[in-house]
């Protein structure tokens, strides 16, 4: 797979080195959360345990669920941690997973948007090829419409030359009016997410 680099080296940045890490080095924590979702969210780990990539775990956080959300997980209890917690919404319930995962990477579920079954290889072999030089990697994703959907990248009028590309400044596509990036299709460093707080609790 090539890198393009020339965006780094502009930013001043160094190009990501050649590196013999192997995809399975790579360390993906999962986080899933929920308010009142027990079926969304049973669901959803039944198809991150279906990834050919395996995450290093899957951090549950309930959001004050009445419903049967804690029964329905049960029966993952050997593969899932579970974390409760009072209600405070969705923002709150994916910043604690971040918060307490033990990944170098963590990707979040979004009930709506399921993944391939090949989404965390994918992605770990571009955290790999590029050495984790990035904080955020994302990839495109397809939406299923009566027209017949088509990707999200397409769809924002976006596109790339090769399988992945690593730039050292993304905010010019997080200000495009169909950015492309997309939380269901996006890993994060962890470290990095901490650091700067998580996601803001006043976005919608």
């Amino acid at each position: 797979m090539k890198v393009r680099d020339d965006e780094l080296t502009e930013s001043g940045a160094e190009p990501p080195r050649s590196s013999a890490a192997e995809p399975r080095s790579v360390s993906i924590s999962v986080v899933v959360s929920g308010h009142n979702r027990g079926r969304d969210v049973a669901t959803a780990i039944d198809r991150v345990l279906a990834q050919r990539f395996p995450a290093s775990e899957i951090l549950v956080v309930d959001d004050g669920s009445t419903d049967d959300t804690i029964a329905r997980v049960a029966r993952h209890r050997e593969h899932i941690r579970l974390v409760r917690q009072h209600r405070l919404g969705r923002v709150a319930a994916h910043n604690r997973g971040a918060e307490l995962s033990t990944g170098d990477w963590v990707a979040f579920v979004d009930f709506g948007a399921p993944w391939r079954e090949d989404h965390l290889e994918r992605m770990a072999a571009a955290i790999a090829a590029t050495d984790g030089a990035a904080d955020l990697y994302f990839g495109d994703g397809e939406r299923a419409s009566a027209e017949g959907g088509g990707t999200h990248w397409q769809a924002a009028r976006f596109d790339i030359e090769t399988p992945f590309e690593l730039v050292g400044d993304a905010a010019r596509w997080a200000l495009m009016r169909h950015q492309p990036m997309n939380l269901a299709a996006a890993v994060f460093c962890r470290q990095r997410f901490v650091e700067v707080g998580g996601f803001d609790f006043g976005a919608k």
